[in-house]
């Protein structure tokens, strides 16, 4: 950006890295990595197993390896994280775990709300998010309105 707008510094507002490319803010910033691990560790919790950390799965979304279900859930986690890094844009400060939880939970419940308007079964929304439910309600100890359209 400093290179089309002379009046940009080329430095990382959160670690003050001087050259701070796109790749060093999305990515290989000390503090967005942070970020990242705590992404992919629970990542590899929702599909008990191990997930390669790379650029190419959390920043293109390129996913080996998975079904089509576990695609769709997995692109739908990344994309909750990318998301929250926009929000926080020019902030010094990162988006939280919790920010993600909330994030993921709301794309869930619009997935839900879909698969209702198009033929009002649950059967192929639980088959994309089942594991996500199951790691939200053992990681809050809740039962909770997924199970279930009223």
């Amino acid at each position: 950006m400093s290179r089309m707008y002379s009046n940009l510094q080329p430095k990382c507002w959160r670690c003050g890295c001087l050259d701070a490319t796109y790749y060093h803010i999305w990515w290989s910033c000390k503090s967005i990595k942070v970020f990242w691990i705590k992404i992919w560790w629970n990542i590899q919790k929702i599909f008990n197993r191990r997930i390669k950390f790379t650029p190419q799965l959390f920043l293109l979304g390129i996913i080996v390896d998975c079904d089509d279900k576990e695609i769709i859930l997995m692109l739908n986690l990344i994309t909750a994280a990318r998301l929250l890094i926009g929000q926080y844009w020019k902030k010094e400060f990162l988006p939280t775990l919790e920010e993600w939880f909330f994030k993921v939970s709301y794309l869930s419940e619009m997935a839900k709300i879909l698969a209702y308007l198009k033929d009002q079964s649950q059967e192929k929304y639980l088959l994309v998010w089942k594991r996500w439910i199951n790691f939200i309600q053992y990681k809050y100890d809740i039962k909770r309105y997924y199970l279930a359209f009223e």
